[in-house]
């Protein structure tokens, strides 16, 4: 009996894990692919010379997503994409 409640425990915790894994990749793609079509819009403006409103939109939606993004993801790795976002 008390090996099939340490079982269950186990596998709770095991699925529990996964979904959040899950969520997480999902949440991260979700924000990669729309800050990577910011900043697309950015480089394409570039070229038109007409980049003031989105380049405030890629910084604008960088620094909304970077505190959800800071709860899971290394601060170092979140500090490089910043500074890129900077430079750019």
């Amino acid at each position: 009996m008390r090996f099939k409640k340490e079982i269950v425990l186990i596998i709770s915790i095991t699925s529990f894990i996964i979904l959040l894994e899950i969520i997480t990749t999902k949440y991260t793609k979700e924000i990669v692919s729309s800050i990577s079509q910011d900043a697309n819009n950015v480089i394409s403006e570039l070229y038109e010379k007409n980049v003031g409103v989105s380049i405030e939109n890629l910084k604008k939606n960088w620094y909304e997503k970077q505190n959800i993004l800071s709860c899971y993801i290394e601060h170092n790795e979140l500090e490089k994409v910043t500074s890129s976002l900077i430079l750019l």
